[in-house]
C-alpha cells in the first residue's frame, strides 16, 4: 500500500473521529464556557504529548517551532470563530455553511499557489458545498437558503478561511521540512496552550474565573475526542501530500453525522427530528453528491484519467 492509499484511508478515518468528536466538544463547551473550552482541547492533549516525549524525544528544531507558529495562528482563530458560531447562531444554519470549507481551502490553495489543484478537485469541492446544504435535512436551509443569514454565517465562513489556511501551512510545513505529525501535532496543541492560557491568566486575575474543570471525566473524554481526530487528519494530509485532496475526502463526516443522529435519535439520546418528504429526499440526493465528489475527488488526487 503506497503512502497516498494510507493517506486517503486516513482521511476517512478522520471523517468518524470528527464526528465522535463534535458530540464531546459540543458538550464541554456548554459545561464549561467557551474560553476554557477552548484552552482544554488543547492543554489537555497537550499534556499527554509532553509525556510521550519522556519516552521518544522528539527531534527539536526550529523548523518544528516555527511551523507550529505559523500553523497555531491561525488555527486558534478558526477554532474561535467556529466556537462564537456554535454558541451564539442556529447549527441548522452554520453547519451546512462549513461544508463550504473544501471549495475554500481549494481556492486559498490556488490562489496563493500552495498546492496543485486539479478539475476534479474543483468539481468535488463545489459538489460538496451543494451536498453539505441538502444533507443537513434543515427545510428552512433547503426551500429559503437566503433567510438564514445571520452574524454566526458569517463567523462560520471565518472558521472555513482560517482554518483552511491552517491546513495548507501545516501540509506545506510537514513536506518542505519532513516534520514528524505527532510531533507537530503536539508542538501545536502546546503553542495554542499558550495563548489561550494567557487570557485565561487575565481573566483570572480579573475575575478570579477557574480555569481547571472539577469533573474527571472532562480530563478523560477530551484526550482521545481531540487526539485522534488530529492524529488522523494530520497524517491523512502528509501522506497524500494535499489539504485539499484530504478536506474533500474527509467531508463525508457530513453523511456520517446525519447517520449519527438518526441512530441517537432512534436510541432517544436526541432529539428526533421530523423526517418530511422534502427531508428524506434532500438527504438522499445529498448524499449521492456527497459520493460523487469524492469519485471526483479521487479521480484528481491520483491523477486517473
Amino acid at each position: 500500500m503506497s503512502d497516498l492509499h494510507i493517506g486517503i484511508l486516513l482521511a476517512f478515518v478522520s471523517a468518524f473521529t470528527f464526528v465522535g468528536q463534535n458530540f464531546w466538544l459540543r458538550e464541554l463547551q456548554a459545561r464549561e464556557g467557551f474560553w476554557r473550552y477552548l484552552f482544554l482541547i488543547n492543554a489537555v492533549p497537550a499534556v499527554v504529548g509532553m509525556l510521550s516525549w519522556l519516552v521518544l524525544p522528539p527531534d527539536f528544531r526550529w523548523e518544528l517551532v516555527r511551523g507550529s507558529l505559523y500553523a497555531s495562528i491561525p488555527g486558534l482563530i478558526g477554532m474561535t470563530f467556529l466556537g462564537l458560531a456554535v454558541r451564539y447562531g442556529d447549527i441548522s444554519h452554520v453547519g451546512p455553511v462549513i461544508g463550504s470549507k473544501p471549495l475554500i481551502v481549494t481556492a486559498l490553495a490556488a490562489s496563493l499557489g500552495m498546492e496543485p489543484t486539479s478539475p476534479e478537485l474543483w468539481g468535488a469541492s463545489g459538489l460538496l458545498l451543494v451536498a453539505l446544504f441538502l444533507v443537513s435535512g434543515n427545510r428552512e436551509v433547503l426551500t429559503k437558503p437566503w433567510q438564514v443569514a445571520e452574524p454566526a454565517v458569517l463567523l462560520a465562513v471565518g472558521f472555513c478561511v482560517a482554518y483552511g489556511a491552517c491546513d495548507l501551512i501545516t501540509r506545506k510545513q510537514m513536506s518542505l521540512y519532513g516534520l514528524n505529525v505527532w510531533n507537530f501535532l503536539v508542538m501545536n496543541w502546546l503553542v495554542r496552550s499558550a495563548i489561550i492560557g494567557a487570557v485565561l491568566a487575565v481573566r483570572w486575575m480579573v475575575t478570579r474565573e477557574r480555569v481547571w474543570p472539577r469533573r474527571t471525566s472532562t480530563y478523560l473524554w477530551t484526550v482521545p475526542a481531540t487526539t485522534l481526530h488530529g492524529i488522523a487528519f494530520m497524517a491523512a494530509m502528509k501522506y497524500t501530500d494535499s489539504a485539499v485532496l484530504t478536506n474533500v475526502l474527509a467531508s463525508v463526516r457530513g453523511m456520517l453525522s446525519v447517520v449519527a443522529v438518526l441512530v441517537l435519535a432512534h436510541w432517544g439520546l436526541v432529539r428526533k427530528e421530523p423526517m418530511t418528504r422534502p427531508v428524506i429526499i434532500g438527504r438522499l440526493v445529498g448524499a449521492g453528491l456527497i459520493c460523487v465528489a469524492v469519485y471526483l475527488g479521487l479521480r484528481g488526487g491520483l491523477g486517473t484519467p
